[in-house]
């Protein structure tokens, strides 16, 4: 009889110890799905916030644009700098007729020299827009550097807290699956304890009596990972619009097939480690007697 077989007959014999085991990391991988896909989606968040321009510097009216020129080039420069967009006189004076075109008494003995030419400039990481607003304070013609960063700090506090929670989660929920199934291999292996003895007696070494009970924890810890995954892909399906609604414009959906089977397969093999492993940890120790 194969390892195989002889795992998948110990399961049937107790089926619903089993089936508790595959429920609790099925419940396990469903959260780190959840949790690692919102990871992913406040990163996305993050990256869109970080392309945007973020620091903008307004030039005094007398200030050319060939000088407006000439800085951006300055800026461009730093290593830290991920894009400029030089906004001229006539630029300004066509945004702003464009915000008036309903009123167009607003729209009179206006022209581009009331304008102030302006620099929006994007950082690479949020880390770097207070670098950024120094540099641009320091540029000569700059009347005012518009700066949200009480805003664009709390973005960051609230992404970096959603990451470390993540992780703490994740990390609970592993080691709370892992001492489960430690405990369920256990029980199992005690009930086995004579059968064991007179395996040994007849010269079976540790592998051989491991074998199925590793067997066993990774088909736990495998099929966890599946059904979780599918519980993850139908959630997703389900609040797609919702996201799309609140979200569309930062977040592409539906999410790339690579990226959900790349979930699923790591999902298998931490499923199949995570079982494995609590499982030698539950038997060794009755091996080792």
């Amino acid at each position: 009889m194969s390892v195989f077989s002889s795992a998948i007959r110990t399961i049937r014999r107790s089926p619903y110890q089993g089936a508790m085991a595959m429920l609790l990391m099925s419940l396990v991988f469903f959260f780190v799905y959840v949790v690692v896909m919102t990871m992913i989606g406040t990163q996305v968040v993050l990256k869109y916030v970080e392309a945007r321009p973020q620091v903008i510097a307004f030039f005094n009216t007398s200030v050319t644009d060939d000088q407006v020129a000439a800085a951006a080039n300055q800026i461009k420069s730093k290593s830290y700098v991920e894009k400029v967009r030089v906004v001229t006189k006539e630029d300004a004076l066509a945004l702003y007729k464009n915000d008036n075109k309903d009123d167009p008494a607003l729209l009179e003995l206006v022209s581009a020299d009331i304008f102030p030419a302006s620099l929006e400039v994007s950082a690479k990481n949020i880390d770097s827009l207070s670098q950024i607003r120094d540099d641009l304070s320091t540029l000569p013609g700059v009347d005012d550097v518009q700066y949200e960063k009480n805003v664009i700090d709390s973005l960051s506090k609230i992404i970096r807290s959603v990451r470390i929670a993540g992780i703490v989660i994740i990390a609970f929920l592993f080691l709370m699956s892992s001492v489960f199934v430690v405990m369920l291999l256990s029980l199992r292996v005690a009930m086995k304890r004579q059968e064991i003895s007179i395996m040994r007696l007849l010269g079976a070494g540790q592998w051989y009596i491991l074998q199925p009970f590793m067997v066993e924890g990774m088909i736990y810890g495998v099929v966890g990972a599946i059904i979780g995954w599918i519980g993850m892909f139908t959630l997703l399906e389900y609040m797609t619009p919702v996201i799309v609604s609140f979200l569309g414009s930062i977040i592409h959906l539906p999410v790339p097939l690579w990226l959900l089977g790349a979930l699923l397969g790591g999902g298998i093999v931490v499923g199949a480690v995570i079982g494995m492993f609590a499982s030698m940890m539950a038997v060794r120790r009755f091996v080792r007697r």
